[in-house]
């Protein structure tokens, strides 16, 4: 189930990273998320930083998180990426996206600590004997002057997908793109995102009425489409987002293409 939207962000042809998003591939929710995206990218302007840094602030700034607590174990504590047995490369993508060992030991702390103590989730209930979880195999209590340092770490932990899971390891990503429904992608070196994705599309109005089966006495406004969804830049998207119109059709200058909500 869901309605999968993936934001891709590549320089060039080399994808950086990418956040999974549940139920928001739909034409109004992925434009939204994308114009955040787009609206972070143009606040970093003009700030050094590097290109896999830049790709995860502008997927954070949409809510997109990374998936710390799958990989540090809601029901575990693996404490070093040894112990996760990650790959030498999937160890070399996280360190260069500034993700530590560290993150990963709270993370799990704060995972736990936040379902038990805020939730009222017990997290060890899963398991039908102390023999299998393998909470209990060390044991790292939180102190009370600890809770706020831990609990500062949950914010890198996504405990909902419908809030968007960020990736920056290839075959996560690569999984991401997999199971997507909907795909946009922002070029961090230009700062355009190709949205096209987001639309249905027909070769004409015509075309668009049979393959949504939508009769001829169905009156539908027609707007002239100004702005490349191809490559469109936060501005123009924050204009679009203003005036748009979900029933209306949007065509090209030239009528080739004419695009709708969906």
């Amino acid at each position: 189930m869901g309605q999968r939207l993936v934001i891709s962000v590549l320089s060039g042809d080399k994808l950086l990273a990418t956040a999974y998003y549940h139920w928001s591939g739909y034409t109004g929710p992925a434009l939204e998320i994308t114009s955040e995206a787009l609206d972070k990218y143009d606040e970093l302007k003009g700030k050094r930083m590097k290109k896999l840094n830049r790709a995860v602030e502008i997927l954070w700034a949409t809510g997109a998180r990374m998936r710390l607590c799958d990989y540090a174990g809601v029901y575990g504590r693996l404490l070093n990426f040894k112990d996760m047995k990650f790959t030498d490369e999937q160890i070399a993508a996280l360190t260069k996206a500034g993700i530590t060992e560290d993150m990963f030991r709270k993370s799990a702390l704060a995972v736990d600590d936040y379902l038990l103590n805020v939730v009222g989730y017990d997290s060890k209930a899963k398991f039908e004997t102390p023999a299998k979880d393998p909470w209990h195999s060390i044991k790292i209590p939180l102190t009370v002057e600890e809770r706020e340092d831990v609990l500062s770490a949950f914010n890198s932990v996504t405990l909902n997908r419908n809030s968007g899971l960020l990736d920056v390891v290839k075959g996560q990503m690569k999984n991401a793109q997999c199971w997507s429904e909907m795909d946009v992608s922002i070029d961090i070196n230009t700062g355009r995102a190709d949205v096209g994705g987001a639309f249905f599309s027909a070769n004409s109005e015509a075309d668009y009425r049979k393959d949504c089966s939508i009769d001829d006495d169905v009156v539908i406004n027609s707007v002239p489409l100004t702005i490349p969804l191809e490559s469109i830049n936060g501005e123009q998207l924050g204009g679009f987002l203003d005036d748009y119109d979900e029933g209306s059709l949007y065509v090209l200058s030239d009528g080739s293409v004419v695009y709708s909500f969906h």
